[in-house]
């Protein structure tokens, strides 16, 4: 087993490395794409376990191996749910990679995150917070068992204080509206790895949404902070070429 791996497709516009640490993943978002690439139900992808032999392989994999771009943690789960507080695997995959592998970004719904300031601060690595909506209702209907949103932005703010690079991925947007409050809500924050706008795919919800108009209010944030806008996003317009280029090589 290769702990670290190369993602394709749409999972490749965050970062040109990866490694899932969990199997599963308990904030029940009902927009999540995971189970279904997994092969899983969603109540399988609830109960979470952490990868089987996970630790070794990475150990492994680093004797022999330094990736030399980012590796993101993580795609098909959280690195900091709940679990993370009894099983530490993200941090112990974080003390294994410490001052060996030059870039890693960690993208989570949590708060516990802030645990690991001291070793993401001391080499220089990143942390994301997901942020499809903002408010309360929104949250507890779409995902139930994530922290909220305004305690994620509240962590990306001590991040910064603690002088470690943030980023935001708002991916997939729910609603304009949402869209709108959470970029209201974050633009006193550095942002130094910028935002990531990306669409709701596979679900008759999302055809509801003005894609144009989404496209639109990602561009003029463009104009503020750094923007990526996903490939799916762009074909519903013309976006500066600025805001297609990826900040994780």
């Amino acid at each position: 087993m290769q702990a670290i791996y190369e993602p394709k497709g749409a999972a490749r516009e965050y970062a040109p490395y990866a490694m899932n640490l969990y199997r599963g993943c308990s904030h029940g978002c009902i927009y999540c794409y995971a189970p279904a690439c997994l092969r899983m139900t969603r109540r399988e992808f609830s109960s979470v376990t952490p990868r089987g032999g996970i630790l070794e392989a990475l150990e492994k994999q680093l004797s022999k191996w330094i990736p030399p771009k980012t590796v993101l943690l993580c795609f098909t789960c959280d690195p900091y749910q709940d679990c993370e507080q009894e099983f530490r695997i993200t941090r112990q995959a974080l003390e294994l990679m410490d001052g060996k592998v030059p870039s890693v970004a960690v993208l989570t719904k949590g708060t516990l995150v802030s645990r690991d300031f001291d070793i993401i601060a001391k080499n220089n690595w990143t942390i994301g917070a997901t942020l499809s909506c903002f408010s309360e209702e929104m949250a507890l209907e779409f995902e139930p068992h994530a922290a909220f949103p305004v305690n994620r932005i509240a962590m990306l703010r001590d991040a910064e204080k603690n002088g470690i690079k943030t980023f935001v991925s708002i991916e997939p947007v729910i609603s304009v509206d949402e869209m709108n409050m959470v970029l209201e809500n974050i633009s006193d924050l550095k942002l130094e790895n910028g935002v990531r706008i990306g669409k709701w795919n596979h679900d008759k919800e999302a055809n509801m949404i003005d894609w144009k108009s989404v496209l639109q209010i990602a561009v003029k944030f463009g104009n503020t902070k750094k923007v990526y806008i996903k490939n799916e996003l762009a074909k519903y317009g013309d976006p500066p070429q600025e805001l297609r280029k990826m900040f994780f090589e």
